[in-house]
């Protein structure tokens, strides 16, 4: 049987957030290439948009790319409501840490519908939060600043949502991990990062 593995570009870079879905194994940190990334993903439930994936051959984004059991699988499709899980090409899979890729089968998942973020439905610092913290502590700074710069449309409403998450699966920063994500946002993405409200 064919191992599977799913490919994290969002809350799924975060070993924590994972593991309140199913069992995975370790995750090895890729760029997919012929993809790119963007706030494209309304979540109206929650009042909030998220990262999306879309077929863009002049792109890639990083991520990371972990082990799942087949019966785990499931867990993790009843997980991303409004996201297909889609066949990830293997030609298009670079290692990070140099090597092969594994042999296997390689999952993505994609938004059903791209929209971008409004004021209703903003781009959440909580949700933001979630993924930067997990590339910084799982990879490095390189690694989460790559995140913010391979990420569109960071300019449409944001709103900081710290005190009060929109985020379902929100984590509490220490204060020195808020300040140096802060610093990273205000940095790559100035002018939008300062017109977050």
């Amino acid at each position: 049987m064919e191992q599977n593995y799913i490919v994290g570009y969002g809350s799924l870079l975060s070993k924590e957030s994972r593991a309140r879905t199913g069992i995975s194994g370790d995750a090895l940190p890729v760029r997919i290439n012929g993809i790119s990334r963007g706030w494209n993903l309304a979540a109206p439930d929650y009042h909030m948009t998220a990262v999306g994936v879309m077929v863009d051959q002049g792109s890639y984004i990083n991520a990371n790319m972990f082990p799942v059991l087949e019966n785990e699988l499931e867990n993790f499709d009843s997980r991303e409501i409004g996201y297909d899980r889609t066949k990830v090409n293997v030609d298009d899979i670079a290692m990070l840490l140099g090597g092969a890729v594994p042999y296997g089968n390689f999952w993505m998942y994609t938004g059903q519908k791209s929209s971008k973020p409004s004021i209703s439905s903003p781009i959440a610092q909580s949700y933001i939060d979630v993924i930067l913290d997990a590339c910084l502590r799982g990879y490095n700074e390189d690694f989460a600043r790559e995140f913010i710069k391979t990420t569109q449309l960071w300019e449409y409403p944001w709103v900081d949502d710290r005190n009060k998450p929109r985020y379902p699966r929100a984590i509490h920063l220490k204060p020195d991990i808020r300040r140096r994500i802060n610093k990273m946002l205000e940095e790559e993405v100035t002018e939008e990062f300062h017109k977050r409200r």
